[in-house]
């Protein structure tokens, strides 16, 4: 019953048409204070992690009131250039794992696992540097696609937002069924983001269609 509470409550506080909220915003996430957690920039990062109190980032000294002078930048840190929400969700990880192995104290290979994001052991930093990020010059990833391709890529989502409450319904009940739903939401994600990028998919989306 909370799930799907939460997940309904997130829908309205991803916007940029939603200005702050006089005193809700000291109890709630709201659009302001959420734009935040998405952003990029400095004062920013690492904030707001709330989804439907803000109190617990006020008590734990995450909470970050929406600067008026600074726009929100949203991203990561880091150079991804794609839409790809299998990478996006996993990259980090990878990364992680790649430190742990190269790490020469055990010290640090636990350190690595808990750490903050972005941290690295002195000797995997020396040796293999993570790009240096300046917010001033980001280049926001956007490639040109047809208006044929965008409207494939958004009658996508619809048939997502379709079979979605299909797999809440079924999956649930059937294991197995799940599962296959679950992939197929995975692989059309994966699909759609190659055509949205401009990427050659036709092989993967006829695999993806049969």
């Amino acid at each position: 019953m909370l799930l799907p509470l939460n997940l309904i409550y997130q829908f309205w506080v991803h916007s940029e048409h939603i200005p702050k909220l006089g005193w809700y915003e000291n109890y709630f996430v709201t659009a302001s204070n959420h734009r935040v957690h998405h952003a990029q920039n400095e004062q920013y990062i690492d904030k707001n992690y709330g989804g439907v109190f803000i109190i617990w980032d006020r008590m734990f000294g995450t909470h970050k009131v929406e600067d008026e002078n600074e726009a929100c930048i949203y991203g990561i840190r880091s150079t991804l250039n794609t839409f790809n929400p299998l990478w996006a969700n996993t990259h980090i990880y990878l990364g992680i794992i790649k430190d742990f192995l190269r790490a020469e104290k055990l010290k640090d290979k636990f350190h690595v696992l808990i750490a903050r994001t972005g941290w690295q052991p002195k000797d995997v930093a020396k040796k293999y540097p993570r790009e240096k990020y300046d917010y001033a010059t980001y280049i926001k990833f956007d490639p040109v696609v047809s208006k044929l391709i965008s409207l494939y890529g958004f009658i996508q989502l619809i048939v997502l937002a379709i079979v979605g409450p299909l797999i809440i319904e079924y999956g649930s009940s059937n294991y197995i069924l799940g599962v296959i739903y679950v992939g197929m939401l995975v692989f059309t994600m994966v699909s759609t983001s190659r055509w949205l990028e401009g990427r050659p998919a036709i092989y993967m989306e006829a695999s993806r269609l049969l």
